[in-house]
């Protein structure tokens, strides 16, 4: 739970992260763009501000219990 504004850039791999859910609780707007590839059990999005998944975010090898991110303002996820 973070309630401003999270930026994670450059060499952000949660290709190993054994889950069987992906949970994202956002509040406006949602783009997955480019090479999401989320072969996870679940993959959750409540939107309430902003999501932007890009280039190469690969979900494809899910081995955590759960990755969950709860903001109130914006996530990027991007290149890698």
């Amino acid at each position: 739970s973070i309630s401003d504004a999270i930026s994670v850039s450059e060499n952000v791999d949660i290709s190993v992260v054994a889950a069987g859910t992906l949970t994202i609780n956002v509040s406006d707007a949602i783009a997955l763009s480019e090479n999401i590839d989320a072969e996870t059990d679940a993959l959750e999005i409540e939107q309430s501000d902003s999501i932007s998944l890009s280039e190469n975010v690969d979900l494809s090898e899910p081995e955590a219990p759960a990755l969950s991110i709860d903001v109130n303002e914006s996530i990027s996820l991007s290149e890698s």
